[in-house]
């Protein structure tokens, strides 16, 4: 348990080596403390490197976490994250090429302004490559706070204007899109991980989506036992508005740094409602904070709407296993 909850966005970046590799490590790192929780994380931005510290391109990201670190506890503990990643860091200096560099950009309401610990980072907001993850969180805890407050009243939703200014209009645009497309599904539905209770409700969705001689009820019950498998559904958060408890449910298997998505499905009376791709999404999150790098998938040659899912979060076609669905003898592309 965190003895104090404070609020933190870290700025992280990486140009020597794997990139993904060490930023996602970091990542896990950082969440695996136990004074510390991670609450969410950018994607990843590519930026080119600044002052003394090219020629590679950076990635960044920026992430937000709960801790009961206070701020120079904090500093001195992703210093010394730093070295570990990068044990050759300090000799080639700090504003060097680097495999790892962790910043804090805000600590709660903190300002601070001490030798080494400068706390908002007074640069942050002079930096595309900091701006642009940390509004994309800032975005979506904005969009999770519409959500949040119209939960319950959905005949009274109204999208108010975001807040970056005039003259941000292509994020606006996003925004009140990601905000829409949330309010469409995440507002009436709660994903989370599966229980043993839910096995009967799950056979009966995987029948009416895929048939009698897709999984038995015995291979969920196995998957419950896997270590590797982490299974989530889609309950309803409004069951006056729908009367189906369990809406749809994704498998995966995660297996050092590779995930492969095992079975999704959506119950046939509420496709169309964007349930899958919150699941999806589920599934990335899970990937995300594990350091996966690797996701792979087997999806019908005829199923163009999921195809079409997958493509929106940039699977890439790599081939295809003939013969591979045993009700019908239909290919699957991978």
């Amino acid at each position: 348990m965190l003895e104090k909850k404070n609020i933190v966005y870290i700025g992280l970046g990486s140009n020597l080596g794997d990139r993904e590799i060490n930023l996602n490590s970091a990542i896990n790192l950082i969440s695996e403390h136990p004074a510390n929780r991670l609450i969410m994380a950018s994607k990843h931005y590519r930026n080119p490197a600044i002052e003394a510290a090219g020629p590679d391109e950076f990635l960044n990201s920026v992430i937000k976490i709960e801790t009961s670190f206070d701020a120079r506890e904090l500093l001195v503990y992703l210093q010394e994250l730093e070295c570990k990643i990068d044990p050759q860091r300090n000799k080639r200096g700090r504003k060097s090429a680097r495999h790892i560099d962790i910043d804090i950009l805000k600590y709660g309401d903190l300002n601070i302004n001490e030798p080494g610990l400068v706390i908002p980072h007074p640069r942050m907001h002079e930096r595309d490559f900091v701006m642009k993850p940390l509004r994309e969180l800032e975005a979506l805890e904005y969009a999770n706070e519409i959500i949040q407050k119209h939960s319950n009243d959905l005949d009274e939703i109204h999208v108010p204007e975001p807040f970056f200014g005039k003259e941000n209009i292509a994020q606006q645009k996003a925004i009140s899109e990601l905000i829409k497309q949330k309010l469409n599904s995440s507002a009436l539905i709660n994903i989370r991980k599966i229980y043993l209770s839910d096995i009967d409700e799950l056979y009966d969705i995987d029948k009416k989506c895929f048939g009698d001689k897709h999984w038995s009820r015995g291979i969920f019950l196995r998957e419950l036992e896997n270590p590797n498998a982490i299974y989530y559904v889609a309950e309803t958060k409004n069951p006056k508005l729908i009367k189906q408890k369990l809406l749809g449910f994704i498998g995966v298997w995660l297996i050092l740094d590779e995930m492969h998505i095992m079975t999704i499905g959506t119950h046939p009376d509420y496709q169309g409602r964007k349930i899958a791709e919150q699941l999806l999404i589920a599934a990335l999150d899970t990937a995300l904070v594990n350091g996966v790098r690797t996701i792979t998938l087997e999806v019908r040659l005829s199923n163009t709407p999921a195809q079409k899912l997958y493509e929106k979060y940039d699977f890439k076609h790599q081939g295809i296993r003939k013969n591979y669905y045993h009700d019908d003898g239909e290919s699957a592309l991978i």
